[in-house]
């Protein structure tokens, strides 16, 4: 059974690693979503915007795309570190 809670654990344990890693902790960790792609054939997304509002702290978003969640966890990540290269040049 595909359990969206811990897909989302793994993902931002990922953006925390790949952000000291390849970004010396300078990226504020978005809200990471996983949702359908709408059609446009992407593997994810990352807003300019802050979207999420969570205790009056605003945060960006990054979204993998649920179609493509089972590829493998290389090619998820490389999605991952795609999408925070957005991020860090926002």
């Amino acid at each position: 059974m595909l359990n969206i809670s811990e897909i989302i654990k793994k993902t931002e344990e990922m953006f925390d690693l790949f952000n000291q890693h390849f970004y010396n902790n300078e990226l504020t960790r978005p809200a990471i979503t996983v949702s359908p792609d709408g059609g446009c054939g992407a593997y994810g997304w990352c807003t300019i915007h802050e979207t999420w509002n969570a205790d009056n702290e605003l945060y960006r978003e990054i979204n993998l795309c649920a179609e493509y969640l089972d590829r493998p966890i290389t090619e998820i990540a490389a999605s991952l570190l795609h999408e925070m290269s957005h991020l860090f040049h926002i």
